[in-house]
């Protein structure tokens, strides 16, 4: 999955979905996403999360999140 943003201050969503889950989904960027995106929540329930992410400058980042089971899905951003 991967989201571009054109326009600083915009805000895109992605979902996270695992069907039958009930869970928590954590996110987290490594820190990777500092002072190019900011976004909310950090965790949530499943069995869909949704996250809202807004564009600070210029670069890119990854968001990871991660279910109990240790299972990964990546969301990879890039501000342009």
């Amino acid at each position: 999955m991967s989201m571009n943003f054109k326009i600083l201050g915009t805000q895109q969503t992605f979902e996270v979905d695992e069907p039958g889950y009930t869970g928590t989904f954590t996110l987290n960027d490594g820190g990777s996403c500092a002072g190019v995106v900011t976004y909310t929540p950090s965790s949530g329930p499943g069995p869909a999360l949704t996250i809202t992410v807004t564009a600070v400058s210029g670069g890119a980042c990854t968001i990871t999140a991660t279910d109990s089971y240790g299972q990964t899905a990546p969301e990879s951003i890039t501000v342009n």
